[in-house]
């Protein structure tokens, strides 16, 4: 609604000119004297003076009656009455526009060759269409010759730089047919010598540093951004002038540096910045990627013992590995689990030792980083039992001269095939090589000095053990003669 008011100097009463509806048109106070009034003014009017005041309708409207008085006539003359008045000039739409007309367009705010200081701007306008009425929002198109698009709406508020411009504002109806207005204008000072540059506020420069255009992060990442801005008259801007946003999360908070994290995908961030005059920088651009975060699995590798190995239940069995993850490096400690499938938790660790159980085992190792991720790594050894052999005769510590003929006997039991018997027993001298086999022997060959007994270990081919025993004689008036008994499968 557009407010008149119009005065005189003593005895004044009000006089208010409405339009209703706004857009539709404006009330002018004496039409024929002088410039007319493009504003609402308030003044004051003595009582009996003579008051002349005209409806004017703009573009697709026309004058219906003064609302008050019911009086068409567009224009009127009376007498300031010895009370404050109102005057409504009803506007209705002009029959004479047809359906298939584009919008009709107008301008509130500045006129034709109108000068405007630079900095923050507002425009306003309306735009009319013979069917769907007044039209808003999105409708509405600014444009700029210089700057392209500027906003939409009824009215826009913009930081404008210095120059000569024509605005334009586009109206587009339900049917997809465009009207449009235009003015020209003058932003800035225009010099009193043409050669020299418009006095006007120039637009700030700025800078997104960091990161790296094309840099990838995950969703899980804290990500900085850092930029910095510079104006010709106001220097470097504060980090309250510069705002961030993303195509994606939308506005991510303001300062030279800001550290934010991002939902997947291609990421568009964008840098702006404001004056003190309100004006606008060119905007900074960046294309980030930013990747779903997820936990990685962890690595497992055993390098001891080696697949398919044979042990002894005796054994002290090294175990050794290595775990590693993406998010957490090197694993160790209770992060690293060994685990027998027959004899079960034996510890955690990169490196522990174990004696296990005879028979066939599987043993894993499990490798677990800090987000739950668990990763298996598995070997399989053999472990077998040792057989148990005892020497009869000769006594231990028993003294023989060179030539005698020496028996030998003994007894051996093998937790797989019973008693050991004849050619699975191999008597060895450690001096003299082999010296029997079987059971029980006699000998007269062996040469003079100690014997220092050593039963050897040897593996098996097949089953689940691994047998070795030791028996030592050591006379202490000779030199060490080792006599060795070994079990041959």
């Amino acid at each position: 609604m557009i407010l008149l008011t119009l005065a005189a100097e003593d005895c004044g009463k009000i006089l208010t000119t409405e339009a209703d509806p706004v857009h539709g048109g404006i009330v002018l106070h004496d039409p024929d004297d002088g410039p007319r009034p493009q504003t609402p003014s308030d003044q004051e009017i003595n009582q009996g003076n003579e008051v002349r005041i005209e409806a004017m309708p703009n573009p697709s409207f026309i004058f219906s009656h003064w609302e008050q008085t019911n009086l068409e006539t567009a224009v009127v003359i009376f007498a300031m009455p010895s009370r404050d008045i109102t005057r409504t000039a009803i506007f209705v739409i002009d029959p004479a526009i047809a359906a298939g007309d584009p919008p009709a367009v107008f301008r509130a705010s500045h006129a034709e060759g109108d000068q405007i200081p630079t900095g923050t701007v507002t425009f306003s306008g309306t735009a009319m269409d013979g069917v769907d009425g007044p039209l808003t929002g999105d409708s509405l198109v600014w444009i700029s010759e210089r700057s392209g698009v500027i906003g939409s709406g009824e009215t826009i508020t913009k930081g404008m730089g210095c120059g000569i411009d024509i605005i334009t504002l586009t109206a587009a109806n339900s049917a997809g047919l465009i009207g449009s207005a235009s003015i020209n204008v003058t932003l800035g000072t225009i010099p009193e010598n043409p050669s020299t540059v418009f006095q006007c506020n120039k637009r700030p420069e700025l800078t997104i540093e960091s990161p790296a255009a094309d840099a990838v992060f995950l969703t899980s990442d804290s990500i900085t951004f850092t930029g910095s801005s510079h104006d010709l008259e106001d220097g470097i801007l504060p980090g309250g002038s510069l705002v961030s946003s993303s195509q994606t999360d939308g506005d991510l908070g303001t300062g030279e540096t800001i550290t934010v994290s991002l939902s997947p995908g291609t990421q568009r961030i964008r840098l702006d910045a404001l004056d003190s005059q309100g004006w606008n920088a060119f905007t900074a651009n960046l294309t980030i990627l930013v990747e779903q975060a997820g936990n990685f699995p962890p690595a497992a590798t055993i390098t001891s013992p080696a697949e398919g190995g044979t042990f002894l239940t005796s054994d002290v069995i090294s175990l050794t590995g290595t775990g590693l993850d993406h998010e957490d490096n090197i694993l160790t400690g209770t992060s690293l689990v060994w685990v027998s499938n027959l004899d079960g938790d034996h510890g955690a660790g990169e490196s522990i030792t174990a004696s296990l159980s005879a028979c066939s085992h599987v043993i894993s190792f499990d490798v677990t980083d800090s987000g739950g991720g668990t990763v298996s790594e598995f070997v399989n050894i053999t472990v077998e039992a040792a057989p148990t052999a005892l020497i009869n005769v000769p006594a231990q510590d028993g003294i023989f001269q060179v030539g005698d003929s020496i028996a030998f006997s003994r007894s051996a039991n093998d937790p797989e095939d019973g008693p050991l018997t004849n050619g699975s027993l191999i008597w060895t001298s450690h001096l003299d090589g082999q010296i029997g086999t079987g059971e029980s022997f006699s000998v007269v060959s062996l040469s003079a000095g100690g014997t220092q007994h050593c039963i050897d270990r040897h593996g098996q081919p097949a089953g689940c053990g691994k047998r070795h025993c030791r028996y030592h004689r050591n006379p202490p008036q000779r030199a060490a003669n080792g006599i060795h008994l070994h079990r041959v499968k």
